[in-house]
């Protein structure tokens, strides 16, 4: 049997391990725009998508920055003037598998702590959410070597969901 799910692409795997919760490891913390921050960008293969569909997401880093990321994304979900996560969305690894998620409530899933450097394709299914405005975000970690200071960012992009096709 052969999968609808696209092969996951990346950068260099930098680290393979065993189970370890995301974003555990970061001193400073900070949120940008994809499109307004150098470091790292998010770019979908789409704009608008339909519950349990599956979405790529193309990463692209700052090639002067030795930036870190793994198999987890979230889900966050407009409500007023806030985002609020409701999901994360796991890539099977090495495109072998399916794409998975989690309720954001039950925190953050155990994956494989897998670090990939520079630029990529995350593969992930998007839960049968409701329609209404939604936003993918991806953590980064960038470390110093001549500090030793391990330094999280945040990059987002914003995507519609649609109602699913009768």
């Amino acid at each position: 049997m052969t999968s609808d799910v696209p092969k996951r692409k990346a950068g260099k795997v930098v680290l393979v391990s065993t189970a370890v919760v995301l974003g555990a490891c970061a001193t400073v913390s900070s949120s940008m725009d994809s499109n307004a921050y150098r470091g790292a960008a998010l770019h979908l293969n789409k704009d608008q998508f339909r519950p349990g569909e599956v979405v790529r997401i193309n990463i692209v880093t700052d090639s002067t920055m030795d930036l870190r990321w793994g198999l987890v994304a979230y889900l966050e979900r407009r409500q007023g003037n806030q985002w609020k996560r409701v999901f994360y969305l796991v890539s099977p690894l090495a495109g072998e598998g399916e794409p998975t998620y989690f309720p954001a409530r039950a925190g953050p899933p155990l994956t494989p702590l897998v670090g990939f450097s520079g630029d990529g394709t995350q593969t992930v299914r998007l839960p049968l959410v409701s329609p209404g405005r939604y936003r993918i975000g991806k953590q980064f970690v960038t470390s110093s070597q001549a500090t030793a200071h391990m330094r999280r960012i945040t990059s987002h992009v914003e995507m519609r969901v649609v109602p699913p096709e009768e």
